[in-house]
């Protein structure tokens, strides 16, 4: 029963101890108290208890912090796990920013299957999007000879769908073949 966190945290300590990012996993380790607060979240029903009036205000509060002190942690990239100068502020920014869009959805009464589908996605597509984003800049650099600095919006967002999509592919794998990888329960 214990089998895939056993080995889930083996691979962690040998991606640490080598300092590899192997399927980004410490990107995915730095994502887990979000994933962790977004479960108590569910689980208490915060987001339903809101108004949707409240929710307008909500976002625009949010929104404001996230414009202002939100932007104060230096430079943060999930794809090298770097989280700024402070690790504190790296997770209130990304509740805060978080909870802004979703209460920016909920003040528009904006329900989407796809994107609820892509959101219980979001630790593949975490784990192998950072493959087809390299993938896509050597192919902007070798084959289309783009400048580092140059590549056009349209490869860009090409090359993140496709991210997106080799998510959704091995988070179908992951929930038929291994799920505890994923945080679900065998079915």
């Amino acid at each position: 029963a214990w089998g895939g966190e056993f080995l889930i945290v083996i691979i962690s300590v040998i991606v640490f101890y080598f300092d590899i990012n192997l399927f980004s996993i410490k990107s995915a380790i730095l994502a887990l108290p979000l994933y962790a607060s977004g479960f108590i979240f569910k689980k208490c029903n915060f987001v339903e208890r809101v108004t949707r009036n409240h929710c307008a205000w909500l976002f625009l509060i949010g929104l404001a912090y996230t414009l202002t002190i939100g932007m104060m942690n230096s430079k943060v990239s999930m794809n090298r796990a770097e989280y700024g100068d402070n690790l504190f502020m790296f997770y209130i920014n990304a509740l805060i920013a978080t909870l802004t869009f979703v209460f920016f959805f909920l003040a528009i009464n904006f329900h989407s299957r796809a994107l609820s589908y892509i959101g219980s996605s979001t630790l593949s597509i975490l784990g192998v999007h950072l493959y087809a984003v390299n993938l896509g800049t050597i192919i902007a650099l070798k084959i289309f000879h783009y400048q580092a600095s140059n590549i056009p919006l349209w490869f860009s967002l090409l090359i993140m769908a496709i991210g997106v999509i080799c998510g959704l592919i091995c988070n179908k794998i992951l929930l038929k073949y291994f799920p505890a990888a994923i945080g679900k329960k065998y079915s």
